[in-house]
């Protein structure tokens, strides 16, 4: 890696630890709502039983085996899973009273429990992490795509503070995880089109394909890349010298 891309991912790497540590103290630490309820038990059920079976919430239904699903992707939960794990860890290895306050006031509706735990609140941070990662992966789209630093810089600061994103970085929602799949996708393509590395096409079509594991509706992001890498495939097809060259293109990108 070069000094000035170096460069270019210190300044994306501050500019998304400022924002996610700063949408960090904006944090609920619990759950508000059957969605954010529905992420978290599937989050719980894989972290500790290894399964997707999860308590009757509202919005769950009952499959072919007579146990409860969420009707929501898997992706995010899996993502979650480390943040769950910290809670945990943070339980066993912190004193009681710091527990305590991470974990708030103890919130139940019936038997469900939507705060007051350690491990709910740590879950919760994955909204500022991804929204941290969003704007690291937009300054970087910027810069690669010629933006003077100093403008990429604002222009990211910009999203991640007064914007959607910030909002929704105070949810247990799908949203910021479909959105860092299509703009790392999107990054990894446009590093491919520059470099013409093979690996960059393949991971960039990897993570533009995470998507449907975030959220289905986000397939439609597919027509869009599908516009932008269409006509660079060809061209470099055509650049190619050999039959042999133009397959494992083509495959890195199936």
């Amino acid at each position: 890696m070069s000094a000035g891309e170096r460069s270019r991912w210190r300044l994306a790497t501050v500019a998304g630890c400022v924002v996610a540590l700063g949408l960090a103290f904006f944090t609920r630490g619990h759950l508000s709502g059957s969605d954010e309820l529905n992420l978290y038990e599937t989050t719980r059920s894989l972290a500790e039983q290894g399964t997707l079976a999860i308590p009757p919430v509202p919005n769950a239904r009952t499959g072919a085996d007579g146990r409860i699903y969420s009707l929501y992707s898997v992706g995010p939960a899996v993502l979650a899973m480390p943040f769950y794990w910290a809670g945990r860890a943070a339980e066993a290895a912190l004193p009681s009273r710091v527990t305590r306050a991470l974990a708030g006031e103890p919130m139940k509706r019936g038997v469900r429990v939507w705060g007051g735990e350690t491990s709910i609140f740590s879950v919760m941070l994955i909204g500022p992490a991804f929204a941290g990662l969003l704007v690291a992966l937009f300054l970087a789209i910027q810069r690669e795509l010629g933006v003077s630093p100093r403008s990429a810089l604002v222009a990211s600061l910009l999203l991640g503070t007064t914007t959607h994103l910030a909002l929704l970085s105070s949810y247990l929602l799908r949203h910021l995880f479909e959105g860092a799949a299509v703009l790392a996708g999107f990054l990894l393509l446009l590093r491919w089109r520059r470099s013409g590395r093979r690996s960059q096409l393949f991971w960039g079509t990897l993570c533009a394909s995470l998507t449907l594991l975030a959220r289905l509706p986000a397939a439609l992001a597919a027509v869009g890349f599908a516009v932008w890498v269409a006509p660079v495939l060809l061209g470099r097809l055509r650049s190619l010298p050999s039959p042999a060259e133009k397959i494992r293109e083509c495959a890195a990108l199936a």
